[in-house]
């Protein structure tokens, strides 16, 4: 099954993967009002993926004093295993100028950028579990900011830069917790004897999306950044990567709705209304996985694999 998007890799499935790389290292996009025909596929399932890439891109934001500014945001933040380990990259947004910013033995995955686009947050296993860590936009200034010994992963930065949520597996299953950028003040949020994983901040940084799969199925929560007002907002199985548009209106995510284990693109309303399909991989066996968002809001960044 489709099942856990978690960050354990087999060494079978890694080897498997480096015929494959091209596809992994493009980030693809559609348009986020035009809703395609979906394109049923009968297929067997791929089995367990991880999340293999996290693509974030900046936009027109409104400071806290009401002022809006517009960041010329042109680069990519992603993971590949295009050197034959997973490592960090950063790149414009046209797939110009790569440039590879961790090099080291131990996988880096899962790189957020922050609001302003000059720092990262990653997480990694150098220390023999996933551990967050952060660097500058060019992979100078590398800092850990989680210490323990379970693994912490798919950090995100709030819109403000002040505060990184994350998913942690501290007390026997994935929860959702919160720091401060330098690490201090963790806080756990989810509290769920089940799997609660891959948050995302609200453009206001006041909710927080993710996944829970608390009623049996893996499903998009909203929640108030302090974990209070939890409300479920999807209903399609498979349910996973919620990432919001740059005016807060809708959210983007991936789900297995036609239960052919395979992942096809959606948007809803951030209440979760008008839920639909706008890509469904047409050329089988292919997942796509929701990440960002154009800073026109008019496209939907995804992995295709």
């Amino acid at each position: 099954m489709l099942a856990k998007r978690i960050i354990k890799l087999s060494v079978g499935f890694l080897l498997s993967l480096v015929a494959v790389i091209p596809i992994l290292a493009t980030v693809w996009a559609t348009p986020a009002n035009q809703e395609l025909p979906p394109t049923r596929l009968n297929l067997e399932n791929f089995g367990d993926i991880p999340n293999l890439a996290q693509d974030e891109r900046g936009s027109q934001i409104t400071e806290f004093d009401g002022t809006t500014t517009t960041i010329s945001w042109s680069k990519v933040s992603y993971q590949s295993f295009q050197d034959g380990n997973w490592e960090i990259y950063v790149s414009n947004d046209d797939a110009s100028g790569q440039i590879r910013l961790t090099n080291n033995s131990a996988a880096d995955i899962h790189p957020h950028l922050n609001r302003g686009a000059d720092r990262i947050a990653f997480a990694s296993n150098r220390d023999g579990d996933y551990e967050i860590y952060t660097m500058n936009l060019n992979g100078s200034g590398l800092t850990q900011i989680t210490f323990n010994n379970t693994d912490d992963v798919n950090p995100k930065w709030s819109p403000d830069g002040a505060h990184i949520a994350f998913q942690a597996y501290r007390d026997g299953q994935a929860e959702i917790y919160t720091m401060n950028a330098n690490g201090t003040a963790q806080t756990r949020l989810t509290a769920d004897a089940d799997y609660d994983a891959t948050p995302s901040w609200s453009p206001d940084g006041t909710k927080i999306a993710f996944v829970s799969r608390r009623t049996g199925g893996y499903r998009i929560y909203v929640m108030n950044a302090n974990g209070s007002g939890l409300t479920q907002i999807s209903n399609q199985p498979y349910s996973f990567n919620p990432t919001w548009s740059p005016d807060g209106a809708q959210i983007a995510f991936d789900a297995d709705s036609d239960g052919d284990g395979w992942q096809d693109l959606w948007l809803m309303n951030h209440d979760g209304g008008n839920q639909r399909i706008i890509y469904d991989p047409p050329y089988g066996q292919i997942d796509a996985w929701a990440h960002s968002w154009s800073p026109d809001g008019r496209y939907v960044a995804f992995t295709q694999i």
